[in-house]
């Protein structure tokens, strides 16, 4: 199933594969140490790039063969009286909501 998010995604891992070659071809050049964390951050990064668009793909394909009780929604607000009992899998240290409102602005 190739949805406009599919593409989107599929995109994301492309650029994640030019992102691990850049960094490689850049560690074989550098100069210095400072260049060589910036491509390691640059690996880094597309690693985590890749690992989260594959999970939102697999989540994808789950959801439209009527998995996880998506129940045919895919996006949109939860259902009335739904409460997110559900911890954050890409972030497990940040709750999904906090349940708290914001009180300072950000300037």
């Amino acid at each position: 199933m190739d949805t406009p998010a599919n593409a989107c995604l599929k995109k994301i891992l492309e650029l994640a594969a030019a992102m691990l070659a850049l960094a490689d071809a850049g560690d074989a050049a550098r100069q210095d140490i400072g260049c060589g964390v910036l491509y390691g951050v640059l690996r880094d990064s597309a690693y985590k790039l890749k690992r989260l668009a594959e999970a939102e793909l697999k989540a994808h394909q789950r959801q439209s063969q009527g998995e996880d009780g998506a129940k045919g929604r895919l996006n949109g607000p939860p259902e009335p009286g739904h409460k997110i009992t559900q911890k954050n899998k890409i972030f497990p240290a940040l709750p999904l909501t906090t349940g708290k409102k914001m009180t300072k602005s950000i300037k």
